[in-house]
């Protein structure tokens, strides 16, 4: 029978300059006591107990006091838990890493008993930031094109200066068939659908690349294979507000659906519907949108309800026409408003885009205006000349 060469031991680290060993600029020193007892020095005989406490890692300006672990190292597996009682931080974590297969498998749960986001420099918006919840994850992969499972938060409460939040389950999940996808993302506030031929990292750029033609003001780079649907649902958007839309506030029930397909027969579709949508002192109600895209054409229709800005309600009944393609577009925006100055008209203009320059030229239309007293129409045409 094979004897396995037996060790244990430990080491103590003061100040090590953790950063500069891994060459990570966020990680900056480590100190703490570990230790190892364990036989065999070779897959796949690795068999080790280790454990340790963490009394100080310095992490992005952090230093992060009381991490305690305990775990079994075998040939391609790890299984552990651990604990941090740092006066900003308590977690108690255990998991299990398996790289035995093709792709590593990981599953590991995460009690937050309590964060402080602002103190730990996570999040330094708000001058309150506390976090609790439950995390579990359950996947396979090492990126994003090979990310197979569930990454779950559940009974999150997170309390900022201005409010409370509490989120029952946020949840994304990937499933894999082929070269197609499913994507997920469901909970309280919004709930996220993709399908097809996705590459998440190089979404956005491949967006911007595909509309850079029509809409020269977008930079052309480079972008990668997309193939998919999509629907986005809103739930409650003062969430979305919160943390995601960049001041854009879409009223609860929007619906945003859409497909994206850069090869074979291109089109970038997308049909919006929400009850209201406010930015700054805007805010427009029952939109309606639909824009489609292709390598040839780039035609676009808003209609809605009411314009306001402030508490002034400016106009009504709203349709916006664009037709067009290589930053050439017609343009035609028409309303109606029956309040106590009633008025109409339709305003039609050729829009150039080109190298960063805006040209902006009026075709024939007209607007009219009455009230009970009098009433106007104005019509206005594009010079046929320099000097007219």
């Amino acid at each position: 029978m094979k004897t396995l060469p037996e060790y244990r031991g430990g080491i103590i680290l003061s100040n090590f300059s953790l950063g500069s060993f891994l060459r990570n600029e966020d990680l900056k020193s480590l100190s703490g006591e570990f230790f190892i007892n364990g036989r065999g020095f070779r897959s796949p005989d690795i068999f080790s107990d280790i454990n340790g406490e963490i009394s100080l890692l310095e992490f992005r300006d952090y230093n992060y006091r009381n991490i305690f672990f305990d775990g079994i190292l075998h040939t391609n597996y790890f299984k552990g838990k651990s604990k941090i009682r740092d006066p900003n931080l308590q977690v108690d974590f255990s998991g299990e890493i398996d790289f035995s297969k093709h792709l590593p498998k990981i599953n590991f749960t995460a009690d937050i008993l309590e964060a402080d986001l602002l103190k730990l420099n996570i999040l330094l918006r708000d001058s309150i930031a506390k976090l609790s919840g439950l995390i579990e994850m359950n996947f396979e992969g090492n990126n994003w094109s090979n990310f197979y499972g569930t990454v779950g938060a559940y009974y999150m409460n997170l309390q900022t200066h201005k409010k409370a939040y509490h989120f029952d389950k946020i949840l994304f999940n990937s499933q894999i068939s082929g070269r197609e996808k499913h994507l997920s993302f469901v909970s309280d506030f919004m709930n996220i659908n993709l399908e097809g031929q996705v590459d998440i990292p190089n979404l956005f750029n491949s967006v911007e690349s595909y509309l850079s033609p029509h809409f020269p003001i977008f930079n052309e780079c480079d972008g990668s294979d997309q193939d998919f649907n999509f629907n986005i649902k809103l739930f409650n958007s003062s969430i979305v507000k919160e943390f995601m839309s960049f001041g854009l506030d879409f009223g609860d029930e929007s619906y945003i659906s859409g497909n994206f397909n850069n090869i074979g027969v291109d089109a970038l579709e997308i049909n919006l519907e929400s009850p209201s949508l406010r930015w700054n002192e805007w805010f427009l109600t029952n939109i309606k949108l639909n824009s489609l895209a292709n390598s040839q054409s780039w035609d676009l229709n808003y209609q809605g309800s009411n314009v306001f800005y402030g508490d002034k309600l400016l106009t009504e009944n709203i349709e916006y026409d664009q037709v067009g393609s290589f930053g050439d577009l017609q343009n035609i925006f028409s309303w109606y408003s029956a309040d106590s100055l009633k008025s109409s008209g339709v305003i039609k203009t050729h829009t150039s885009i080109n190298n960063g320059q805006l040209d902006l030229q009026f075709e024939p239309s007209y607007f009219y205006f009455s009230d009970s007293f009098s009433s106007k129409l104005f019509s206005f045409r594009r010079p046929s000349s320099p000097n007219q």
